[in-house]
Order: structure tokens, then sequence, then C-alpha cells
């Protein structure tokens, strides 16, 4: 069923640009909420859903997941992509176990229970924590609306998070990396990434307007998604409130615009195919794995480049982690810390060290 018939979806009017969302309700009447932006629609579709379909207020997690995902959920989450994941992994890991248990009878015992059948079937710590995180914010919304006493899963045990190392190049190899592919039709890409530290996302998101040649700035405000493989792409925000950001170009930057600029294939979208429609990431991310192939190097993900980015930001900053955090646009300084801690703390070790051993060629006066 397309948006045309009721089924939710935002979508952009070409008329005059109005963001439309239309609700069929249980009468099969068609209602339609406008806005200027696809997130304000949702949440305003999401408002009159609820005032005609309320949550139920008894029942079993499986009535009460089915209607927070129909009704709630649009309204909180920017991607319709992780929207659906969420609402998969609820469906595959929750309801089999704990589906049919009445809302308030479920015990944090309950919930341990089923977390810890997925460890047991060696799910990822991450994967398991995820699950977790989904319940407790469909609970949350129950128990504000005091249907439950108390979100069972704050007293549940979660796995301890381990953070992979991820393989990434170094500022030496990135640097011999774009050497070697200077003058591809890829190449504005790779050195643009690695120039701001961008999303793989971000990067297909970009769009001319975004880039103030002569103030050399680039500002990141959102990105395109598509919802299914061949269908159209629609402008969602950023995966973080601090996505949106504007960051003054390096000169890489600079030079790997002019250099897509001159090879440009759309108006609008600064990285598109031949018919103007905006990269995939899915895509751009298979031509990165076989650009290392065919130069003989190591495979890593495409997001190590936003990685090697962030070690040559800390390298030449002497470890400013609040800057880096910001160009990176992470939704919190923590996340930073979290991930570039310890090369914050090398480089400002790095930086002491370039100080003693400029200071032993300087003649102490008497």
């Amino acid at each position: 069923m397309g948006t045309r018939h009721g089924d939710g979806q935002p979508f952009q009017r070409r008329s005059d640009g109005r963001w439309i969302a239309r609700y069929r309700d249980r009468e099969g009447r068609v209602r339609s909420v406008t806005g200027t932006d696809r997130q304000q629609v949702a949440e305003r579709r999401e408002a009159l859903r609820a005032s005609l379909e309320p949550l139920p207020t008894t029942g079993t997690l499986r009535d009460y997941l089915e209607s927070w995902f129909a009704t709630v959920a649009p309204g909180r989450y920017r991607s319709q992509r992780t929207l659906h994941s969420n609402r998969n992994q609820a469906r595959i890991h929750l309801l089999p176990m704990l589906g049919d248990m009445a809302l308030g009878d479920i015990r944090p015992s309950d919930v341990q229970r089923a977390l810890d059948a997925m460890s047991a079937q060696r799910y990822a710590p991450q994967s398991v924590i995820n699950v977790a995180h989904i319940l407790s914010v469909v609970l949350r919304t129950a128990e504000g609306d005091g249907l439950i006493a108390k979100n069972p899963v704050r007293l549940v045990r979660l796995p301890r998070r381990e953070r992979p190392v991820l393989p990434s190049m170094t500022t030496e190899q990135m640097a011999d990396f774009l050497d070697q592919t200077r003058g591809d039709e890829l190449w504005p890409a790779w050195a643009l990434a690695f120039a701001t530290g961008m999303r793989l996302g971000e990067l297909c998101g970009l769009r001319w307007s975004d880039w103030d040649r002569g103030a050399q700035t680039l500002t990141i405000d959102g990105q395109w998604e598509r919802r299914y493989r061949r269908s159209k792409p629609v402008r969602v925000k950023g995966k973080t409130a601090n996505a949106r950001r504007t960051l003054h170009l390096p000169s890489l930057g600079t030079e790997a615009l002019l250099a897509q600029l001159g090879q440009a294939t759309s108006t609008v979208n600064v990285f598109a195919y031949p018919n103007g429609d905006p990269w995939n990431s899915t895509g751009l991310s298979h031509r990165w794995a076989r650009t290392l192939e065919r130069l003989g190097l190591p495979h890593v993900r495409f997001h190590s480049i936003r990685h090697s980015a962030a070690v040559t930001m800390l390298d030449a900053s002497g470890g400013d982690i609040v800057a880096v955090s910001k160009v990176l646009g992470h939704g919190a300084i923590s996340v930073t810390v979290d991930l570039y801690g310890q090369e914050s703390e090398n480089a400002r070790k790095r930086a002491r060290d370039y100080m003693d051993a400029a200071m032993k060629n300087v003649k102490r006066s008497r």
C-alpha cells in the first residue's frame, strides 16, 4: 500500500515543497497532516493517530509492542530504516518469550531470561544491549502512562560491551592511498571523507548548496535514505542532534570538491549517478572495497576513513577532543572520549615530546 492510500509514510509535495503524511482511521477515512519537514510531519501524524487510536491499556506485550511501533515510533525515530530494524528485532527476540505475557506481569527476571537466551545463541553483547534498549524505550511509555509500576528493564543485568578494535589506515597510509588513486573518478569522495571525517551517509547526502565556496565551509545537513532497495530516496535528518554542523574545509576538502565539480552529473547532489540520483552508500562502500583490492591493500571498512581522519585531527591538534567531537558530529563528547580517548592521550603525549625536543635546541641564557 503506497503513501497515496494513507499508509502514513511522509512524502514531499512537489508543488510547494510541503511535507505530507496520511493516516487511514478504523472507519477507512483518510486524514492528512502537513509540515515543513519530514520529522515535523511524522510527529504530527503520531499525535493524530494517538488521539484516534490510543495505545492499549490492557493486554499482552505483543499487542502493546505492535501498537507502540505503529503510533509512537514514527515520531521518535529519525530514520525509517532504524524504525523497521528495531521492530524486527523486537519481534524476533522479545515476542517468542515475552509476547504472550500481560504487560503488568513482566518481571525483571523474565526480561533477563530473554536476554540470556540471546547470549546463549552467541549474539554479540551489543546486539543484546540494543534489544534491551528497544524494550526499555517501549516500556518507558507504558510506565509514563501508569500502565506499569516500574520499567523492569532497569533492573536487568546487561552483558559487558566489548568495543572491537577495528582495522584502519594510518595517516601515512591514507595519504599514500590518495596519491595512488588521484585521477580516479571516485578520488574526490575518498579525499573529502578523509578531509572532514564525515559519515558515509553524510557524504552521499551532500548537495552543492551545502558548499559555501567563498567562505570555504561545508554544511552537513541530513542525508538521503532509501526505505527499500529500489525506492526513491527521501531526505532525512542526521544520526544525532549534533549531526548538523558547518565545517571549515581544509585545502584537501576544497580540492576534492573542485575536482568533483569538474565531473558533476547533477546540479543538486554532489555525488550523483548519471541520472542525477544521489549515490547509494552501499554501492560506494563496494567501490571502496574494490579499489583497495585493485591496489593490493588490506580490506578495511569505509568507516575506517572516518577513524583515520579523527586520529589525524587529534594528532594535529595535540589531543583537542572537544574540537574533534564537533567536527565528527558525535551526539555527545562522551562518545568521542569512548572511541578516541586513548588516541587523544597519546596525541597530548606526542605534543609534549615535540615541545621537549624543540626546547633542547634552544640555548638557555645564563
